[in-house]
């Protein structure tokens, strides 16, 4: 079996769609015999930051001698990102080899429980199973969709982590805060500890109530710790991290944004609580990179900042940064975005004051993708005074733009972030399994 043949095979599993339960991971780990008894897990969920913290918290504890394993979701470009070990993705010839040895368990599993496995349980299997045969001890596990009934959280968490909550994915976790915070608590398991990022108000109180039942008190951001900005540039930031547990002065970052802050603290927040990392480990986060955050690359005369943000709290992020880093300068947009995000709250949030104009265009996935004749008659509602028009695609935004003047910021949708990636030759799309996926 090639490794074109594999992701063929996996892209037929995503029909399935999404399918919330922890019975089919259950039945599935048992087929396989267990392979993640061998590991300690930290688990990280929230709305936004998902990513970024948990490759902090890999980063961490790798530099400080532990090997360590990362599993996060979606993946941009290629599926093999979602499996890495030590700090290294996953070679084509050992996914294949991981395939090859799960699928048998797969059918034998749905032959069983008499259901389909999702695209996100299988891959979830083949990572723990790959983990193992790399012989990692710890497992750092990014959520797919939510918590409490994601496949990821069948797994036995030492330590708990949850980013931030806002609206997103209400269809399948409630439309309230409260409600949100409840589906991402329920990753809290008694004995674990639990840390919190910059979450407040109704979900605060609803994530304290979980750890109450739970006799856990959790590590709160703002109350337990904190992170003082000396330094926010083009090159990064430079912050000091303060705990009760201890301080450390001057850590730097790469990835660009006070939002990215906030994770790095809630990293090291995270990493404190399985033991206390030396200065020189935390320091190392300093070479963290994660794409399609924040992204700025050159292109001849041209400026290109790609950013994965896909709902309301994101494109407020993504804005913030736009009014820290672009020096006043107007950006040509292309947009795309999904059809069950809130677009038109995602629209209002944009930096009006840093638009030059606005294309809108598809993201590359059937069927998910919001018409573009559909953004572009709410951005020309938003932005009276801007041109606004819509592409079939984004390539056809990018040839249009090819004779216009000005810099480009592209943003709304992980697919089209991967899209971007792929057009600008920063990676290479697997076939048949896009940007994105049909976690869960």
């Amino acid at each position: 079996m090639t490794y074109l043949n594999v992701v063929k095979e996996l892209s037929l599993s995503q029909k399935f769609g999404v399918k919330l339960g922890l019975h089919n991971i259950c039945a599935l780990m048992e087929e396989l015999r267990n392979p993640h008894r061998h590991f300690r897990f930290i688990h990280v969920a929230g709305t936004n930051g998902k990513g970024s913290t948990a490759n902090y918290i890999a980063d961490i504890l790798e530099a400080s001698g532990f090997r360590t394993a990362l599993f996060t979701s979606p993946h941009l470009c290629s599926l093999r990102e979602r499996f890495i070990v030590g700090g290294k993705i996953i070679t084509k010839k050992e996914l294949v080899k991981i395939y090859e040895i799960v699928s048998p368990a797969v059918k034998k599993t749905e032959k069983k429980t008499a259901c389909h496995l999702t695209f996100f349980e299988i891959v979830t299997a083949m990572a723990i199973l790959y983990f193992k045969e790399k012989r990692a001890r710890f497992v750092v596990l990014e959520t797919g969709l939510g918590g409490r009934l994601d496949a990821t959280n069948y797994f036995n968490s030492e330590v708990c982590v949850i980013t931030n909550i806002s609206k997103d994915h209400t269809e399948h976790l409630g439309t309230s805060l409260s409600k949100i915070a409840c589906e991402k608590a329920g990753i809290i398991k008694e004995g674990s500890k639990v840390v919190l990022g910059s979450i407040s108000g109704a979900a605060l109180k609803r994530i304290k109530e979980v750890c109450c039942q739970k006799g856990i008190k959790p590590v709160v951001f703002g109350r337990d710790y904190c992170a003082k900005i000396r330094k926010c540039s083009l090159n990064g930031a430079v912050f000091d991290y303060i705990s009760a547990k201890k301080k450390r002065n001057n850590i730097r970052i790469k990835i660009l944004g006070k939002k990215q802050v906030e994770n790095a603290a809630l990293a090291i927040a995270s990493a404190d609580e399985l033991f206390l990392p030396s200065i020189s480990a935390i320091k190392e986060i300093k070479n963290s990179v994660w794409p399609g955050r924040f992204e700025i690359i050159k292109k001849g005369k041209k400026t290109i900042i790609i950013d994965c943000a896909h709902n309301p709290d994101g494109i407020a992020s993504f804005s913030e940064n736009m009014r820290l880093f672009s020096s006043g300068r107007k950006f040509n947009f292309i947009v795309g975005i999904l059809k069950d995000k809130d677009y038109r709250k995602m629209l209002r949030n944009l930096p009006v004051a840093r638009i030059r104009s606005m294309i809108c265009v598809p993201p590359p996935v059937s069927g998910r993708a919001l018409d573009p004749s559909c953004l572009a008659e709410e951005a020309k509602k938003r932005f009276k005074k801007l041109p606004v028009k819509e592409e079939e695609s984004f390539k056809g935004a990018m040839k249009f733009l090819s004779g216009e003047t000005g810099d480009i910021a592209i943003v709304g949708s992980l697919f089209l972030a991967g899209e971007a990636r792929k057009y600008f030759k920063l990676c290479a799309l697997d076939p048949c399994l896009p940007a994105g996926r049909l976690d869960s």
